[in-house]
């Protein structure tokens, strides 16, 4: 009885992990919205050097979070997100 219970366990644990969202991939669509907003201020404002040296540390944050995601395949990508937009 007990062996039963630990297998399901360990499937109710697996099931769940496996439908949750990746964090480290949400962070990179936060980063990636803020750095989209910052540019497209940038084209329609005077930009001041502190402004400059935000969008420039932004997108260094933001090739660090989303190097991991740089090659993967559109409806992957489009899955992570509804993961991230549906959880909010």
């Amino acid at each position: 009885m007990t062996r039963f219970r630990i297998i399901g366990i360990v499937v109710a644990f697996a099931l769940t992990s496996c439908g949750g969202k990746d964090e480290k991939f949400c962070k990179c669509l936060e980063v990636s919205e803020t750095l989209n907003t910052m540019s497209n201020d940038a084209l329609t404002k005077e930009v001041s050097d502190k402004s400059a040296k935000e969008m420039k540390a932004i997108k260094a944050k933001k090739k660090e979070l989303c190097a991991d995601y740089e090659y993967m395949a559109g409806p992957e990508m489009l899955e992570l997100k509804e993961a991230c937009t549906s959880s909010k």
